[in-house]
């Protein structure tokens, strides 16, 4: 019953409030297909802090000198001010567009592939953390799952 109701309150606000794209404004969805091909992604394994090559995401030294350091965190693409994917990832978060798991998941996918490639001896992880059971029944979602289950 409640996936029922879930599905006739979406189809009401599809039709009074339609979907445009966050990036070029035409209809039919969050995030077209030209504008997802349009998000920078990063070529090659970076420091997650600083943006500086390393070898699989490993901080470098001057970042692994400060308080903070993650290990084999590896970034899709630099998160810039204003730009699409931080609306993107805003929309998807905070105003609750479950819609953009679809184009975020396959950008996702389409910027770790080269790097699983480059590297097929290493094991690849992605673990959405789990959301405390009062936020995941306000949101109705866990985001982070719900990319990895489309990557």
């Amino acid at each position: 019953m409640k996936q029922i109701l879930s599905l006739f309150w979406r189809v009401v606000l599809d039709s009074l409030f339609p979907a445009y794209c966050l990036g070029c404004k035409v209809g039919g969805g969050f995030l077209c297909r030209e504008c997802l091909k349009l998000l920078p992604t990063l070529e090659a394994a970076v420091c997650p802090w600083c943006y500086k090559l390393s070898d699989f995401g490993v901080s470098c030294r001057d970042c692994r000198a400060g308080e903070f350091f993650l290990d084999g965190l590896v970034a899709a693409s630099k998160f810039e001010d204003g730009a699409l994917l931080q609306r993107a990832i805003h929309g998807f978060k905070y105003d609750f567009l479950e819609e953009l798991a679809g184009p975020l998941g396959e950008f996702l996918f389409e910027a770790f592939l080269p790097l699983v490639q480059q590297f097929p001896e290493k094991n690849f992880v992605l673990c959405p953390l789990p959301l405390h059971s009062k936020r995941h029944r306000w949101r109705g979602f866990n985001q982070a799952e719900l990319l990895c289950l489309i990557v």
